[in-house]
């Protein structure tokens, strides 16, 4: 998982946890300790690795971090393995690589759906998925909010209060 401290990563190590997946969470190392709380079996430390000397290990890869580290992604996964990135979706060129290195690639939206929302609402209630909240601001410092994400330095969530 890319960015596994951030708003959505947080959410996806401890998903992948509770299904059962050995997970691997990238962040910074400042944040090495909060990915492993959250259930990630190992770290890496994104600024410190060395991606292109890497076995190709993983079966599956969610990036969250998108542009030019879907690199990254390919470097690490095994052949017939599946990456998915959110935020940038799949170019030509990208879609190329995967080709070329034998992984699926593909680029998801999210979808509303009731029934998921309540089974993840279960799921936080039991306490199998905590959301971390890093900060709150109230409706008037809606600018504050939106420069802290900018910055893409957030811990978990940000929450704007009405």
């Amino acid at each position: 998982m890319h960015a596994a401290s951030g708003g959505v990563g947080h959410i996806a190590v401890q998903l992948a946890r509770y299904l059962g997946a050995e997970v691997t969470g990238t962040s910074s190392a400042v944040n090495r300790d909060f990915v492993l709380s959250l259930g990630a079996d190992k770290h890496i430390d994104y600024k410190d690795y060395n991606w292109a000397g890497q076995q190709k290990e993983y079966d599956f890869v969610l990036d969250t971090v998108g542009g030019n580290n879907i690199d990254n992604s390919i470097a690490v996964t095994k052949t017939g393995g599946t990456i998915i990135s959110i935020p940038t979706g799949i170019s030509n060129e990208a879609s190329s690589k995967f080709k070329q290195a034998g992984v699926n690639g593909y680029f998801i939206l999210v979808k509303s759906s009731g029934g998921d929302l309540s089974h993840i609402a279960n799921l936080i209630e039991q306490q199998s998925i905590i959301p971390f909240v890093s900060q709150t601001y109230s409706f008037e410092e809606i600018a504050k909010a939106h420069t802290q994400i900018e910055a893409a330095k957030t811990v978990g969530k940000i929450v704007v209060t009405l």
